[in-house]
């Protein structure tokens, strides 16, 4: 019982690291009025999330919801898009819930998430082989009304531990990945952006 405990907390508690400085003054920071976020994937964004292919495959044919975890599926552009979009609304989500409210000044800015690597492994994966939930951005602050960047905060990384058939029963017992990587890169975002934190939040 311990043990399980430890590791849910485990979960719960992973976070970002960031190698990016935040420049702002306190005062700067206080000031910023964040009234909308925008989710895209680079060109070149590396996407795997199991879960979400099949669902695609399911919507195109009830029964070939297995493909994605039985068989090498190549990544066609219908794919891909339904993953980045699926995954861009959990994301905005995730940031409009945790990142927005915190930031309530006078400065209307936006903030701007562009994703390089989404990797959500499947069940069977990190059974097997292990792998951690995560989402590689670049983010950035900018100015709601110029558009001038206000602050980058390049090479954030939200990340929920996986690995062994122990994360597959920790899977169950908590939110899906996606809202768990999620809510984490936008706690991290949201600590750091608050306090110049290199280290940030996970998912509590």
């Amino acid at each position: 019982m311990r043990v399980g405990v430890a590791l849910l907390l485990a979960a719960l508690l992973a976070g970002c690291v960031t190698t990016a400085e935040n420049t702002l003054s306190p005062e700067r920071r206080a000031a910023l009025k964040i009234e909308s976020v925008k989710v895209s994937f680079a060109p070149s964004a590396r996407v795997n999330w199991s879960e979400a292919e099949s669902e695609f495959d399911r919507s195109k044919n009830p029964n070939d919801g297995l493909k994605a975890y039985v068989t090498a599926v190549p990544m066609t552009a219908d794919r891909r898009a339904y993953i980045e979009k699926k995954a861009a609304a959990r994301i905005t989500d995730a940031f409009q819930q945790r990142v927005l409210p915190a930031f309530r000044g006078t400065e209307p800015a936006r903030v701007e998430v562009v994703v390089h690597a989404l990797d959500l492994p499947s069940g069977a994966r990190r059974a097997l082989v292990g792998g951690d939930h995560r989402i590689d951005a670049d983010i950035r602050v900018v100015n709601a009304k110029s558009g001038e960047v206000i602050l980058q905060a390049p090479d954030f990384r939200g990340t929920s531990p996986g690995g062994g058939m122990v994360s597959v029963l920790v899977d169950v017992a908590l939110p899906d990945p996606i809202d768990r990587a999620s809510v984490t890169l936008a706690n991290s975002f949201k600590s750091w952006l608050e306090s110049g934190s290199q280290l940030g939040r996970g998912y509590l």
